[in-house]
């Protein structure tokens, strides 16, 4: 039988389907053709002839694995070593480019314009101003969380305009820095205290 025609009857020998007689002939072919017979242990799974593996080889196999570890825990360790100096970097950095925010450091104006009052932060040229904040109908609370120098010779601005309140319920804005809370009411400063 070809070869073909061995390999196109396989699967039927393999699941038992095929006559004794066409058995006989594949079984004959498999004895005699090494390609057909490693077509069929691929396909029922089974493994060929064990090669020897010498006590050479073996410990070449063993000193490869090594290697590799060492290179793993190298690498591992130059990543955990840039990771740290990275770390290391920032929190250095971030001082200089963020800090806390003092009164002093903020030009604060306010005032009234019609039936509206305002109010404006300002800092220094080159500076930019963070906040968070919160705003409940005629009353906004302002926390001024940091500075970043951000370079440049233009002032950073940041302001409000509201309509001005009744003396019951006023416009209301409270500023919190690092060492004071201001009150401002109806655009004008009506509480100064120290933290």
């Amino acid at each position: 039988m070809k070869c073909e025609m061995i390999r196109d009857l396989m699967p039927l020998y393999i699941d038992g389907l095929t006559s004794e007689e066409s058995n006989r002939e594949i079984e004959k072919h498999l004895k005699s053709c090494k390609e057909c017979r490693k077509y069929y242990q691929e396909m029922t799974g089974e493994i060929g002839e064990a090669v020897p593996i010498s006590e050479e080889e073996l410990q070449d196999v063993e000193l490869i694995k090594k290697m590799k570890k060492k290179k793993r825990r190298r690498i591992l360790g130059g990543m955990a070593g840039f990771v740290l100096a990275i770390a290391v970097i920032v929190a250095f950095m971030l001082p200089k480019v963020y800090s806390q925010v003092k009164f002093e450091d903020i030009s604060l104006k306010s005032g009234t314009r019609g039936n509206k009052a305002y109010i404006k932060l300002e800092t220094k040229p080159g500076y930019e101003i963070y906040f968070s904040g919160t705003t409940k109908e005629n009353e906004t609370y302002l926390k001024v969380l940091s500075v970043r120098k951000v370079g440049g010779t233009e002032k950073d601005q940041t302001g409000w305009e509201d309509e001005i309140g009744t003396k019951e319920n006023p416009c209301k804005w409270t500023i919190e820095f690092k060492d004071k809370i201001v009150v401002f009411e109806n655009g004008e400063l009506v509480e100064q205290k120290d933290k």
